[in-house]
């Protein structure tokens, strides 16, 4: 009777897979017309919104922006930048921002931009020992964050990095005195610095290094969505979506 009842429920449900499947497909809508995105806090380059659709800031707007040119359904998770990174490189459907296209990562990943450009600097106390070139900091130890780009730079430089979750434990490191220097972004370290009331306390001792910020997707979203991502960032620096984009923002010097 169980097995009776049972083929009977799947008779009459095929009737309804079907139409279900046919509405799926004239929606336009796919696995590759799905995205995960992830990222972390970041200002000014990465805001997340109250309610956690999607994201504002120099990469933020221009992600959204690209998203909906592209006809790309997706959602946003912002978390640890460890995190984010880890989810890019290890779920299919997901894409991280920014993330500096650094050699050590260019295989990793299918980018999409330029979308901004970051200076990396090193941080110290008023009271840190004076230094004026990366060089002079090659026997020292510099607070830096897991999975960023200038801390996995200058690891596999050789630097002696001690890593932290974010930038903001690293100054706090920093200002405890537990370390003397701080590698960071010179656009994004003020906004952790102030928010720290630090201002008076720490100061950039030189910048060493500039990077552009992208769109990293795994290596196995489809090429299909890559191409759509490309086409609509071409589009937005072509019409000058993007140049407009950077005037609502801090820029470097």
């Amino acid at each position: 009777m169980a097995a009776g009842m049972s083929l009977y429920r799947t008779r009459r449900l095929v009737p309804y897979l079907l139409l279900l499947s046919m509405a799926f497909i004239g929606s336009g809508t796919s696995y590759a017309d799905f995205l995960r995105l992830t990222t972390e806090y970041l200002d000014p380059y990465n805001v997340p919104t109250a309610d956690g659709r999607s994201a504002t800031g120099i990469v933020g707007d221009k992600v959204s922006e690209l998203m909906r040119r592209a006809g790309i359904d997706y959602t946003l998770e912002a978390v640890s930048w460890q995190r984010a990174y880890n989810l890019a490189q290890v779920q299919p459907d997901t894409c991280v921002f920014g993330t500096a296209r650094i050699t050590e990562r260019e295989t990793l990943f299918k980018w999409i931009g330029p979308l901004a450009t970051t200076e990396w600097v090193i941080i110290g106390r008023y009271d840190s020992p004076p230094v004026r070139r990366l060089e002079d900091l090659k026997n020292t130890p510099i607070a830096g964050y897991r999975s960023d780009a200038v801390a996995t730079h200058l690891a596999n430089q050789q630097y002696k990095i001690v890593t932290a979750t974010n930038g903001e434990v690293c100054l706090r490191n920093l200002l405890a005195g537990r370390i003397d220097y701080w590698a960071a972004g010179r656009l994004s370290s003020p906004q952790i610095i102030k928010r720290l009331q630090a201002q008076s306390q720490v100061k950039v001792l030189f910048s060493f290094n500039r990077q552009e910020l992208y769109l990293a997707c795994n290596l196995d979203v489809p090429i299909k969505v890559i191409d759509a991502l490309q086409a609509a960032y071409k589009s937005m620096e072509t019409d000058g979506t993007l140049r407009q984009i950077d005037q609502r923002y801090p820029s470097l010097p």
